[in-house]
């Protein structure tokens, strides 16, 4: 790992103590009603910017950190609204962001699997566009673990966990699932 992308999630992990957005709860009677999570007066700027497609910009290092931290948050219903946002922040991510993203979103995706894919349930909230934004994000990641692991195993390992940890999910979420790794699979073949 890069001493840049090392000190990077230093910062990163340490934001949780610091800022207090993973211990924020903000409660939505609909957990798909992200414009009201958006005009609590507790979301910050950026947030709120990149879920309104405003004009932002992810310059500011402990904003752009602390967007990412919040996929940590301990409210669910929070957690849902700012994978949105982190998901929209994608468009404009490039460097230290795009490579602190790719890190956590694994990561993200392999510890909270059942989670990551319910989002998906309700194509209203999120949509399969949405889905294969995080097949580039992943592949991003995957690109630097290449770099000193076998390119060739790397993918379909990440598949196979992500299988398992379905296991006991519904068949919409299975169905995600495999949309999902399929496009990991064909992002892949692009690399």
């Amino acid at each position: 790992m890069s001493a840049l992308r090392t000190t990077l999630l230093s910062i990163l992990l340490g934001l949780n103590a610091m800022n207090g957005i993973s211990g924020q709860t903000i409660e939505a009677s609909d957990p798909c009603n992200f414009s009201a999570m958006a005009t609590d007066k507790d979301i910050s700027e950026l947030t709120r910017n990149i879920y309104f497609n405003r004009e932002w910009s992810l310059e500011n290092d402990y904003e752009a950190l602390a967007l990412l931290d919040s996929l940590q948050a301990r409210n669910k219903s929070s957690r849902a609204f700012y994978f949105k946002v982190v998901t929209k922040s994608y468009e404009k991510s490039d460097g230290y962001y795009s490579e602190v993203l790719g890190y956590l979103g694994k990561e993200y995706i392999a510890n909270n699997t059942a989670e990551f894919i319910a989002f998906f349930d309700n194509s209203s909230c999120f949509t399969r566009a949405d889905l294969m934004t995080w097949t580039k994000i992943l592949i991003g990641e995957f690109s630097i673990i290449a770099e000193e692991n076998d390119k060739r195993t790397i993918v379909k390992s990440y598949i196979q966990l992500l299988k398992s940890n379905v296991k006991n999910c519904t068949a919409l979420q299975k169905e995600n699932m495999n949309a999902f790794c399929v496009g990991l699979e064909k992002e892949w073949r692009k690399y």
